[in-house]
């Protein structure tokens, strides 16, 4: 979710592939280059214990996850498993690079819980200031996420607590969500992508607007192989 005060601009690779480019004072936001098509190498920290670091909008206080994966019964690893599967879903689609920071202070992107527990989960960016041609480079990202919410990883040994009638909210969907969104991507519209802001359990992975948006943003996906993701994120403050 990004705040509704952003302006927003619908762009359309074809008419069946329906994005929207998160817009700050009438310029899209992205990684690296402030140049559309031209690809990122971005790093990420998870958030543990109090963290000074803040957003503009959403993400105003932030803590680290401990609550949330003791509230929800979620283990690290599975959420570093998460994580990881939520960020190789945008670097499979485009010319990006998920690398994991030493110290979240020097993280380009930063997951953490919100410190004033609200909706679902939030993203929140910073501008390293404005670009040229309507683009601008985005300093910082924060993802915090609600830790009193019930989070399902979709394992069992995470899962089996939950009562039937609360299943929970799906970690991995949710954070793929929130990372389109400090990667650059509006809601496009209700439903039918990831990135729609009414997207549901029944998603299983980015669909073709969500594909053609991160493409436009940062170019389709070198053949060169990437650096594999962590398989464990580590804990900084």
């Amino acid at each position: 979710m990004m705040a509704a005060a952003l302006s927003m601009c619908v762009v359309a690779a074809r008419a069946d592939d329906v994005f929207r480019f998160l817009q700050i004072d009438g310029h899209s936001v992205k990684w690296g280059a402030p140049v559309l098509g031209q690809g990122a190498t971005i790093s990420y920290a998870v958030i543990k214990g109090p963290s000074k670091i803040t957003g503009n909008v959403n993400c105003l206080r932030i803590t680290g996850i401990e609550a949330l994966l003791a509230h929800s019964q979620v283990t690290r690893r599975a959420f570093d498993h998460e994580l990881a599967a939520a960020l190789a879903m945008w670097q499979s689609a485009a010319n990006i690079r998920f690398v994991l920071a030493k110290h979240a202070a020097k993280a380009d992107i930063v997951f953490s819980a919100e410190a004033q527990p609200d909706g679902i989960g939030y993203a929140d960016v910073t501008l390293a200031g404005n670009g040229e041609r309507n683009v601008s480079r985005l300093k910082r990202g924060i993802v915090c996420l609600n830790p009193e919410i019930r989070w399902n990883t979709g394992a069992k040994s995470d899962a089996s607590s939950a009562p039937e009638s609360d299943p929970g909210v799906q970690l991995r969907y949710a954070l793929a969500h929130e990372i389109g969104h400090v990667l650059g991507l509006d809601h496009p519209g209700p439903d039918g992508e990831l990135m729609s802001f009414e997207y549901g359990p029944r998603l299983d992975g980015l669909k073709p607007g969500d594909k053609a948006g991160i493409a436009a943003l940062y170019g389709r996906r070198s053949p060169v192989p990437v650096l594999a993701l962590a398989s464990r994120s580590s804990s900084v403050r």
